[in-house]
């Protein structure tokens, strides 16, 4: 293929840099010129500043996308099919990665707010715009695939499974001290935070003496200030929230902590999975969703069946106990599930 593979997000956010930088060197490596096309808010982090390679945009301008080849949409954005349908016209491949399938509502109703059903509803209805113009949609995970199958298969049937892929940050990164049982991402009613913030205050009424990060764009709730006080734990509790948070600021967050938040009510992939294994952080998790995938229980960390306190905290002292032998599992899973380097082949065989 010849042309220029333009890796495109138009709907900010952060935790998809590491996604962005990782597919990057893996076209570059391929031996292809790469350009990134971005939402402005991505123009401030170091990553893209006074990056050669990096624009920002809001509108589709074709004199910036000259000579695109493939243009990769590395996550949902309104504007995501208008930019697709003008690149097809100038014989630009599109390829689509296609995090949350439509599952149902019923789903929904039990893992969601009302506010983020509504929200993963208009979420869909723009992806079946953009799964209609793609070439090619990448799915991160087999859960992933499975769900596509059920429903939004019958929009777009060419569908490949490839992980989410990433750079090795760790490599720039000093050695941490290990001292948290850590949430980090989007703080959500699918995501579990309640039932977190549930155990972090029964550790601190039982004394458990363990120290907790909450780190996340999402403003974090008044409300469970109110009643950590009120417990007499907040020094336990340290809090990195209310803003985005740069690559360097997230990465300290998992190399100093004993392990990382995965019991989910619902996840179709996860990309705080795939840097916690970075960064040899063990997990958390629950059994749903993509996570038995890449996880095997007392490998890479604990697989919870329940989330009952007495479960979470032992499976919390396993790990801090055996802390060596799952940083090293974690380690070796995230240079074969998800390091990019790892995945050239399959990218190589798929721009065929």
């Amino acid at each position: 293929m010849e042309g220029t593979v333009c890796l495109i997000s138009l709907h900010f956010s952060p935790a998809y840099i590491s996604l962005l930088i990782g597919y990057g060197r893996a076209f570059t490596l391929l031996g292809h010129h790469i350009k990134y096309v971005l939402h402005p808010s991505y123009m401030a982090f170091p990553e893209f500043k006074n990056n050669p390679l990096a624009s920002a945009s809001t509108t589709y301008d074709g004199d910036l996308l000259e000579n695109c080849a493939l243009a990769l949409f590395t996550n949902m954005a309104s504007k995501n099919h208008l930019y697709a349908r003008s690149l097809r016209k100038k014989g630009c491949n599109i390829w689509y990665i296609y995090h949350e399938p439509w599952e149902s509502f019923p789903m929904y109703r039990d893992t969601e707010s009302f506010s983020d059903i509504l929200k993963l509803f208009i979420a869909h209805r723009l992806s079946i715009k953009m799964l209609k113009v793609s070439d090619l949609i990448v799915l991160p995970s087999q859960c992933c695939l499975r769900t596509y199958e059920k429903g939004d298969s019958q929009y777009n049937s060419n569908y490949y499974k490839v992980p989410l892929l990433f750079d090795d940050d760790s490599c720039g990164v000093a050695d941490q001290n290990r001292q948290y049982f850590s949430y980090i991402g989007n703080i959500s009613k699918s995501h579990g935070f309640d039932l977190f913030m549930r155990f972090v205050k029964h550790s601190i009424q039982n004394n458990l003496g363990i120290r907790f990060l909450v780190a996340s764009r999402s403003p974090f709730p008044q409300a469970y200030i109110s009643e950590i006080t009120i417990a007499g734990g907040l020094d336990q509790l340290t809090i990195k929230c209310g803003h985005p948070l740069s690559t360097d600021e997230i990465n300290l967050c998992y190399a100093s902590s004993i392990c990382v938040w995965n019991v989910y009510r619902r996840s179709t992939q996860s990309g705080v999975l795939g840097k916690a294994m970075m960064f040899g952080t063990p997990v958390l998790a629950s059994s749903v969703g993509s996570f038995g995938e890449f996880i095997t229980d007392r490998i890479e960390g604990r697989m919870l069946e329940g989330t009952d306190p007495s479960e979470i905290s032992a499976a919390y002292y396993d790990i801090n106990e055996h802390f060596s032998s799952y940083t090293s599992n974690c380690r070796a899973r995230f240079r074969s599930a998800y390091f990019y380097k790892s995945h050239l082949e399959t990218l190589r065989n798929l721009l065929k």
